[in-house]
């Protein structure tokens, strides 16, 4: 847009040298490139220009003739330098996907996007491309790439404390738990490093619930589409046959009814311990339970003692 609005005042005669243009080449890239309140108004620019064959005199350039050997010099100058730097980048690219390639096990094929920062919902790759982000780290980075807030926490706590397990307690972990228990309809909170490892504490709870009671259960129900994880428990609750068929056998009590349909809820019954269900269903294309469904679920749940669990 600054460009393209770049005018020179070539009311007096101009000087027709290589120096000359450099100098007001370097005036115009300066003046572009300085932040808007800092921009001085463009200097008057006067100089003498030979005739062919040694005669004398002054002349006139043209406005557009001017303008362009004005922009000429600075943007050949940036253009040169952009495909420096890309080129160096794209070197760095292959070299580096070339060590991924000899060191990490790929988990989803052979990747080769690389990026290097991101900010907001923006993301920038490792040749200095940039891409709208809508992936969000899989559902993860919820308040965008290097939110100001969130890394000046992050930086502050890492600075003081860190790690200590759950043997021991620290304040933000109690007044986080706190939050959590006043926000949600939980009595209270378990802290784990993933959602999958959060179901498959789910189910261990669930299980150890029945167990406590005198009436252990084993029998799980999850829903057709769903998916609660890659670990060996929450796999088996996760829909999705190429996910396990490589790692069978899997849990086996686990069994899938048709989400959102009230028909067929009776599957549900007192050897049943618990029901995971998604409020709504992500990787099954953004499907919302609706209230029907999810209070019918809630009803049979309680009529038979089931634990019902929402991932």
């Amino acid at each position: 847009q600054d460009r393209s609005a770049i005018s020179v005042d070539t009311g007096g005669p101009c000087v027709s040298s290589i120096d000359s243009i450099a100098m007001i080449s370097s005036l115009a890239f300066q003046h572009v490139s300085a932040p808007q309140e800092q921009r001085a108004p463009y200097p008057r620019l006067v100089g003498t220009v030979p005739r062919a064959s040694g005669a004398s005199g002054t002349a006139r350039s043209s406005g557009a003739s001017a303008t362009a050997a004005v922009l000429a010099a600075p943007l050949a100058l940036r253009k040169a330098r952009r495909k420096a730097k890309l080129h160096e980048l794209h070197a760095a690219s292959s070299e580096l996907r070339e060590l991924a390639k000899a060191n990490l096990l790929n988990n989803y094929g052979e990747r080769q996007m690389i990026f290097q920062e991101g900010q907001g919902h923006m993301l920038q790759d490792n040749d200095g491309e940039s891409y709208l982000d809508f992936t969000a780290g899989i559902a993860v980075n919820c308040l965008g790439h290097s939110d100001p807030g969130w890394a000046e926490t992050v930086a502050k706590q890492a600075g003081r404390l860190c790690h200590t397990s759950n043997l021991y307690l620290n304040e933000e972990q109690i007044r986080l738990g706190q939050r959590l228990v006043e926000l949600s309809f939980a009595d209270k909170a378990f802290f784990c490093n993933s959602g999958t490892e959060a179901n498959e504490a789910a189910i261990k709870f669930a299980r150890k619930y029945h167990f406590s009671r005198g009436e252990p259960r084993s029998k799980l129900i999850a829903f057709e589409n769903a998916f609660h994880g890659r670990t060996m428990g929450a796999l088996a609750l996760t829909w999705k046959e190429g996910y396990k068929k490589p790692f069978e056998p899997l849990m086996p009590s686990a069994e899938f009814l048709k989400y959102n349909e009230t028909d067929g809820l009776e599957a549900i019954d007192e050897n049943t311990c618990a029901v995971f269900v998604e409020p709504i269903q992500g990787e099954g294309g953004v499907v919302p339970g609706s209230q029907d469904f999810m209070s019918a679920l809630r009803k049979r749940c309680d009529e038979t003692g089931t634990l019902l669990i929402f991932d």
